[in-house]
């Protein structure tokens, strides 16, 4: 009785359809919303985690739904990968949509919402990436040139993972292969494109724990070696990723005008994009998607100083779908200081968050181990980013922030008393707060009433006063 009761009140969170206002994410009750997330992107066949048993590496089960709703994690970023959806030419695979459809449905059940992402990485397995069916590149001549002779081919008709693994996988989108192959998507096989996510939008518009779709991961510039003027960013998003983008946005409104339509620039777009409108036709539901990588990016304030232009300027949400502590880059001491800054700069920027990413999955390209090692021990991941924050708040922010160090969580809202749902807060009470918590809202002479209806999550409802700004502090007993 007690788990239908909480099933019953965390589906109640995800009634309704995400939208945008004032740069904000909001859900159907007006109050605004943010994810903390991790990507589950499974990059070969059968292009899908395994939904039945728990494993440390390829399982995307209720028991890891379980885990990510304790550690605080109300979101995913799911790979839709196209050669799952149309494994050949214009012959769809329901079965793989079944499968989709039911982790969404799944995680409904622990108040986790869903990203659907196109993701590629250097465009497809001819290319020793991922991405784009086999039998849209049947017969790619050349590559890696020029970076390297051509390679020998598998039984499949792609390269060995052992050819591919003699180069860094992102220094491929410097071979003719791949840059031809992103012009060819942005002009001749936009039609295709588009009727892969009409097909993917048909059956998730009516899902309303589905944020929104991802048009596509990373996108490169295009065919550089034509149009080297590609590789200044803010001209690869003009003339090539703008028209793409607003040509597959009309193609999923048309299919589904509940959802939210994410879009990226180049990964190098550290100083602003190049875009003059969020994709499609008077579209009111465009996110920018971003990453936060080093290299490109050199500074995690600066991140969040170029992206908040960005949304203001396009009048968008903004989601930082990727970070890792894994990237390989720099080293590892570094890694996780910056990505401990950007949730904190994330986080007092009031933006979501995803973590790349939750198993390592089929480490094809951008491998780590998320937060298992395959042995079965935890990595440091749920203990650095299961952290307090308001998932769920009945007004606008004005700030949010956690001390770490003095377990102290701070929020400051401005109240819209016409919502009546609650601000939602979660806390690790394992992590931060062993001995209890003191909660305060003031200012003082104000009402309110504290339900915790599950473990570490705090519903907070507070009457109508006179009161024009909310100041919530959660402190532990220790301090």
């Amino acid at each position: 009785m007690r788990i239908s009761i909480l099933f019953i009140g965390i589906i109640g969170l995800v009634n309704g359809y995400i939208s945008v206002e004032d740069n904000r994410l909001k859900d159907e009750y007006g109050r605004e919303r943010l994810f903390h997330g991790v990507n589950i992107v499974y990059k070969d066949k059968p292009w899908h985690p395994d939904l039945k048993v728990f494993n440390y590496q390829y399982s995307y089960c209720e028991e890891d739904m379980k885990l990510l709703r304790n550690w605080g994690f109300n979101a995913i970023r799911l790979g839709v990968m196209w050669p799952g959806v149309e494994p050949e030419f214009g012959k769809y695979d329901i079965n793989y949509i079944k499968v989709l459809e039911k982790i969404v449905d799944d995680s409904k059940k622990y108040g986790i919402y869903v990203i659907l992402d196109f993701h590629q990485d250097i465009l497809a397995r001819q290319f020793c990436g991922e991405g784009l069916p086999d039998w849209v590149f049947e017969h790619p001549l050349g590559f890696p040139l020029p970076l390297h002779l051509p390679y020998s081919k598998d039984k499949r008709g792609v390269p060995t993972r052992e050819d591919c693994d003699k180069m860094n996988w992102i220094s491929y989108h410097f071979t003719y292969g791949v840059s031809h192959g992103f012009q060819l998507l942005y002009g001749k096989l936009s039609d295709k494109f588009v009727e892969y996510w009409r097909f993917v939008a048909s059956y998730f518009s009516n899902k309303t724990n589905v944020i929104g779709y991802e048009i596509i991961n990373e996108p490169w510039a295009g065919n550089v070696f034509f149009y080297p003027y590609l590789l200044w960013p803010t001209n690869a998003d003009r003339y090539n990723l703008q028209r793409f983008y607003d040509k597959v946005a009309d193609g999923i409104i048309d299919i589904d005008k509940n959802h939210l339509i994410l879009f990226q620039s180049v990964t190098w777009s550290i100083f602003g994009t190049g875009f003059t409108h969020v994709p499609g036709k008077n579209n009111s539901k465009g996110v920018l998607s971003y990453h936060a990588y080093f290299p490109p990016n050199f500074s995690t304030k600066y991140i969040f100083h170029a992206r908040n232009k960005d949304m203001k300027r396009l009048k968008c949400g903004g989601i930082l779908t990727e970070f890792s502590v894994g990237s390989g880059n720099i080293s590892k001491k570094n890694e996780i200081e910056n990505a401990l800054d950007l949730v904190k700069q994330a986080d007092e920027n009031i933006q979501s968050w995803f973590i790349w990413e939750y198993k390592k999955f089929v480490p094809i390209t951008g491998s780590n181990y998320g937060f298992f090692f395959p042995n079965g021990s935890y990595t440091e991941a749920h203990t650095l980013f299961s952290r307090p924050y308001a998932q769920a708040v009945a007004g606008r922010i004005e700030i949010m922030k956690i001390d770490t160090k003095n377990k102290i969580f701070n929020l400051s809202f401005i109240p819209d008393y016409s919502i009546k749902e609650p601000t939602i807060i979660y806390i690790n009470n394992e992590l931060y707060y062993p001995y209890g918590y003191i909660l305060s809202v003031e200012p003082k002479d104000i009402k309110y009433k504290v339900i915790e209806k599950e473990k570490n999550y705090l519903y907070i409802y507070i009457q109508k006063s006179k009161s024009k700004i909310i100041n919530i502090k959660i402190i532990s007993k220790n301090q």
